[in-house]
């Protein structure tokens, strides 16, 4: 994406916004308020939480492959209630300078491209490649669609469908839930197996109630994003209130030119022809807002802007 359409603008400010709680809020609703079941990411009506710079590798990542965790603890865990503390070690994170290149080699083993949950997922019950090789060029898979792509190094691939794609560090673990036409939901924990961020497609409501939106600390204008009808889309990080703590949140939503991002009434994302509204989001925990400024800072919170930002989906 260039500089020149990028609208990058950072505001300062205390804005308290009130709005209703854990209805048929999805998506950040579990790591908003708590309200939801935190125990298995595939039973939650909340998805967790994820763009693109620095000297590209070979392939995605020479990270060793990372295994999805469906313990407590995880990915979903029964313990992967948000916690105020420094979710990942900075040792463990990759360049947030995330780009995507090509690569002209031969075939690579799945897991050093994509995280394997997500394939896994993807595939069902039919028994995966060892490699990213095309075997039959009338069957498309999504995992077949990467075989040319490369990523920055420590980062990997979670095709949520055939055309739609979301980049994960690979030291983070993942656990996928496959719908209809593609994953339904990813939930994304960090290396110490707390829970951080996801996706959830084709949800429905808005902002979970009783969520307060304290201070908008950054928001990236992309109108190169394909968000549909018209919106414009923007990658947000919020300071938010909620029963579960304070959190810095980053979101990827779209809104009507006509629209305040500044605002939780703007919650997700279009997609699909505009008719379908999915979810993305990272948040880290705060022990209060004063800590915002620092978490801002952060490597992290540069990674989590990546991964959120890298979300993309099928045009319709």
């Amino acid at each position: 994406m260039s500089d020149r359409s990028i609208h990058l603008h950072t505001i300062h400010a205390s804005r308290r916004l009130r709005l209703g709680l854990c209805a048929a809020a999805a998506g950040l609703a579990l790591a908003l308020t708590g309200c939801a079941d935190s125990g298995d990411a595939g039973s939650s009506e909340a998805g967790e939480t994820v763009p693109a710079s620095a000297q590209p590798s070979e392939s995605p990542s020479s990270s060793p492959a990372t295994t999805p965790t469906g313990s407590p603890g995880g990915a979903g865990g029964e313990d992967s209630e948000p916690e105020a503390s420094s979710p990942a070690a900075t040792g463990d994170l990759p360049s947030a300078e995330l780009e995507q290149s090509t690569y002209e080699g031969e075939p690579r083993p799945l897991d050093e491209v994509f995280h394997l949950a997500c394939v896994e997922a993807l595939a069902g019950d039919e028994q995966l490649p060892e490699t990213e090789e095309q075997t039959d060029p009338e069957n498309k898979r999504a995992w077949f669609m990467y075989q040319h792509a490369a990523y920055t190094d420590g980062w990997k691939a979670c095709p949520t469908e055939v055309y739609g794609n979301l980049v994960i560090p690979a030291s983070f673990s993942v656990e996928a839930e496959a719908g209809e036409s593609g994953l339904r939901r990813i939930s994304i924990a960090d290396p110490s197996g707390q829970r951080i961020g996801g996706a959830e497609r084709d949800v429905t409501g808005g902002a979970p109630d009783a969520a307060e939106m304290v201070e908008v600390v950054e928001i990236t204008e992309q109108p190169e994003h394909p968000a549909q009808n018209g919106e414009v889309g923007y990658l947000r990080s919020l300071v938010v209130q909620s029963e579960s703590g304070t959190q810095l949140m980053v979101d990827l939503v779209s809104a009507p030119q006509d629209s305040d991002p500044e605002s939780l009434e703007v919650w997700d994302l279009a997609v699909g022809g505009g008719a379908q509204r999915d979810v993305v989001y990272a948040s880290i925990p705060l022990e209060s807002a004063e800590d915002a400024e620092e978490a801002a800072s952060s490597e992290l919170h540069a990674v989590l802007r990546a991964m959120v930002g890298s979300y993309t989906h099928a045009v319709q």
